[in-house]
């Protein structure tokens, strides 16, 4: 594919910044629009083709989807709207994010811009505010024909525009309420992951009923919304060349890693795009995290008090990788500004290097993985005293050491209907290193009573 291409629904190539709807007078074109553009950066052609269109929407049969085109200020020639219709969830939410200088103005509307609700038919609709503006947004949506995690995500995309110094929790609720009766859950689900996940899908316990279950986007990737990966040297041509032709196993003539490759050593490393099994990557058996999620597992509901947790459908040897922990990868700044917005963001923040901890002990040059609004299966997990699971970090295919993906393995022998735990901190072995959060894992006698 060409560089500044993008490929929309139908597979043709889309230039990002080209719109052949364009008037000619940019001066008038500017004075009919009723939302100002944001910026005119080349950041914001990810989800805008240029001053000059006058139309804003997601194109195809999602059309401006009742002025949710104008809230989050992008037009159906963006490689954002490409994305939207092609129903690529993580590749949407990923251009939005980068469309925008900082994620504080991510979606936020112009100053002194009025919400003002669209109906079907283009007039304006009176009740301006933002319930009545998301529960319209939300309608459209919903006579759209669109997978659950894209109408989840836009969902959301329109709630943070709308709401933009809300907290996480804030902006769920009212995309959540936006949806009425219908629910942000489509009843009969049999999925969690809404059929994103290829190799298994995700069971949930039916006793608990969905109106338990909270509001999230479900993705299968990390998503950066204010990081940006810088490629280490070596990273691109430096692979390993340790492979073994697949024509020794009797079958194929192909490369594949071994588990004697120096990249799997200590599963501290994957195979990346530099090594001889790129020509046979799915037989590669050192691209586990790359393959996704392969162990069959359930969503269970323990009561109000411990909430939701995750168990293991089948029996998991001890070694074996899990799931990978999945969420948005953010700043020190940014983490710092969503955990004053939500108290409960901390709960589902990973730190990915540094320190860690709270206050001065706060590493600023961190990143973060916050699976609170986007996230997978893993952020369901509960902790435990006497886990099952240990986290390991993982190098990231560009070999920046700041964005090491998290990944879960079988610390010992799992049987099927076990409850997934891990280690909340390893090195919170005292109280004065503990929240006060009670600590709900049944350990028994090694529980340490705070998580």
């Amino acid at each position: 594919m060409m560089e500044g291409m993008v490929e929309g629904a139908g597979g043709a190539l889309t230039p990002p910044n080209l719109c052949d709807e364009c008037d000619e007078d940019e001066d008038e074109a500017a004075k009919e629009q009723p939302y100002s553009r944001t910026s005119n950066d080349d950041a914001s052609q990810l989800r805008l083709c240029g001053t000059t269109c006058r139309g804003w929407g997601l194109g195809g049969e999602l059309g401006d989807a009742a002025g949710l085109g104008r809230l989050l200020n992008c037009c159906e020639h963006s490689p954002f709207a490409a994305a939207v219709r092609a129903g690529y969830v993580e590749r949407a939410l990923l251009l939005y994010n980068a469309s925008h200088t900082s994620p504080q103005g991510a979606g936020t509307l112009s100053a002194g811009t009025k919400l003002t609700p669209v109906e079907e038919d283009g007039e304006e609709n009176d009740r301006g505010s933002v319930p009545a503006m998301l529960g319209t947004v939300a309608h459209a949506l919903f006579e759209r024909e669109m997978s659950v995690s894209m109408r989840h995500l836009l969902l959301l995309l329109a709630a943070r525009a709308a709401l933009p110094t809300a907290g996480s929790k804030a902006q769920l609720d009212a995309a959540q309420n936006a949806c009425g009766a219908r629910g942000w859950w489509p009843a009969g689900l049999t999925d969690v992951a809404n059929g994103a996940e290829r190799r298994t899908t995700i069971r949930w316990s039916e006793k608990a009923g969905l109106s338990n279950l909270p509001p999230f986007v479900y993705v299968c990737e990390n998503v950066m919304v204010d990081v940006t990966p810088q490629w280490a040297a070596g990273a691109a041509n430096g692979g390993c060349k340790c492979c073994k032709p697949l024509s020794k196993c009797g079958s194929g003539t192909k490369p594949v890693c071994t588990d004697t490759c120096r990249a799997c050593r200590g599963k501290q490393q994957e195979c990346g795009y530099a090594c001889t099994c790129i020509t046979s990557p799915v037989k590669c058996r050192n691209r586990k995290l790359q393959a996704g999620l392969v162990c069959p597992l359930k969503l269970e509901y323990f009561g109000p008090q411990k909430g939701w947790g995750v168990k293991a459908c089948e029996f998991i040897k001890q070694g074996d990788f899990v799931i990978e922990y999945i969420g948005e990868v953010i700043s020190h700044q940014e983490m710092e500004r969503r955990s004053v917005a939500c108290d409960e963001e901390d709960r589902y923040v990973f730190t990915l290097n540094g320190r860690g901890g709270a206050g001065k002990d706060r590493d600023k040059d961190g990143c973060y993985i916050d699976a609170h609004a986007v996230r997978n299966l893993a952020a369901f997990i509960n902790f435990g005293c006497a886990p099952n699971l240990e986290p390991r970090r993982v190098r990231s295919l560009s070999g920046d050491k700041r964005l090491d993906r998290v990944a879960f393995y079988a610390k010992r022998d799992i049987e099927a209907g076990t409850e997934l735990t891990y280690r909340r901190d390893a090195d919170a072995v005292s109280k004065a290193k503990r929240s006060m959060i009670e600590c709900k894992c049944g350990a028994g006698a090694v529980c340490m009573g705070f998580l």
